[in-house]
């Protein structure tokens, strides 16, 4: 079975949000602020009915402050002083037909209005961090443009340089300095594609640009292969692979082996040489659950929540390769397949990044 996310009108990059003074703020209507007018409306005429049926004085005010704190939750600044200054003119007004003492009435309005610019300042607050969480996205979005356009730029010139060295290493007649060099050129050939699809993934997480391709697959085989090519590629660690004799499911097999690669990698990068490195794979009656444990440097707790970011990398001073990218490509993956990813770390004793996969994959789409 195959099942593919067909890539969506490829959107270019956003324009850098402007600066508008709070008051000059119009947001655009929709049905949560409409819900909120409503709300608003509601909670004033209830205060106002409750003031004018009362038996007993004095309780006004208190309940005038509830529309202004809906307004403050739901609404603009701008809408938050007119339903401010509303309140406080029909308190006011109140206040004198019912002949409420003057020093009374004072006190109960100066309450009403440090209320209001309570309120106000709220909602000041909550609409200056909406526009901040509107920047960093433009910022992510501007981001992830670039890295589609150096993807782009680097492919074909990586693509006509694999096509001649493909050529020369067929070649005969090549002394062994000639050898030796081509196969640093094709190993060095090799890592720069390995960096373009790493960056053409970390542009692509979240939309449906990153491709997912679903077919039975044997999870035990394609780890058995890629632990294999890690062993190759290292002296310095043991690789132990824990596992059933099958393991099979619906899922994305290269996208399940660059998961495994990105994990065993990581791994490898910050164990220390000598250290071993555990994968585990296990079943349980819905979905595959997978381990992979290191002997490394391991995580403080309250880093834990930043590596699965892009381009993050809590151990910036040592001296390991790499952009940052390999977890949050693998966080992608999981979640593609409706999975889940997490880790167990803590300073000094090492790491275990788990991820699960339902046995029948959901596509999420984004």
């Amino acid at each position: 079975m195959h099942v593919v996310l067909a890539p969506t009108h490829h959107r270019g990059s956003p324009a850098a949000p402007r600066r508008t003074a709070w008051w000059r703020f119009r947001p655009k209507p929709s049905a949560g602020s409409a819900g909120a007018l409503a709300l608003v409306a509601a909670t004033l005429l209830a205060a106002i009915a409750v003031d004018c049926l009362a038996p007993w004085p004095y309780v006004m005010t208190p309940l005038y402050v509830i529309p202004v704190l809906v307004a403050a939750y739901a609404l603009s600044p701008r809408a938050t002083t007119g339903v401010a200054v509303l309140t406080s003119l029909i308190n006011l007004f109140s206040g004198i037909a019912q002949g409420t003492p003057p020093e009374v009435h004072a006190l109960y309005s100066t309450a009403l209005a440090l209320a209001d610019f309570l309120a106000v300042a709220l909602a000041m607050e909550r609409q200056s961090a909406a526009r901040h969480a509107q920047a960093a996205e433009a910022s992510q979005e501007r981001l992830k443009f670039f890295m589609r356009c150096v993807v782009h730029e680097l492919g074909n010139p990586l693509t006509v340089l694999g096509g001649y060295l493909s050529r020369l290493h067929h070649q005969r007649g090549l002394t062994v300095e000639a050898e030796q060099c081509m196969v640093t050129l094709e190993h060095t050939t090799a890592r720069l594609k390995h960096l373009v699809r790493d960056l053409r993934d970390a542009a692509d997480l979240g939309t449906d640009y990153f491709q997912v391709q679903l077919a039975p697959v044997d999870l035990v085989t394609v780890a058995r292969e890629i632990v294999a090519l890690q062993q190759a590629s290292t002296d310095d660690h043991e690789l132990r692979l824990d596992a059933p004799a099958r393991l099979e499911g619906i899922w994305d097999g290269e996208r399940i082996s660059q998961l495994l690669a990105n994990l065993i990698s990581n791994a490898v990068k910050y164990s220390p040489r000598g250290g071993s490195i555990r994968i585990t794979l296990a079943r349980t009656p819905t979905e595959a659950h997978v381990s992979v444990a290191d002997q490394g440097l391991g995580i403080p707790p309250d880093q834990i929540a930043r590596i699965f970011r892009p381009f993050e990398r809590l151990h910036a001073d040592e001296v390991v390769a790499g952009l940052g990218l390999g977890l949050s490509i693998a966080k992608g993956i999981v979640e593609a397949h409706g999975g889940r990813i997490w880790v167990e770390s803590a300073p000094g004793r090492g790491s275990t990044f788990h991820f699960t996969l339902p046995l029948q994959a959901r596509i999420e789409r984004h």
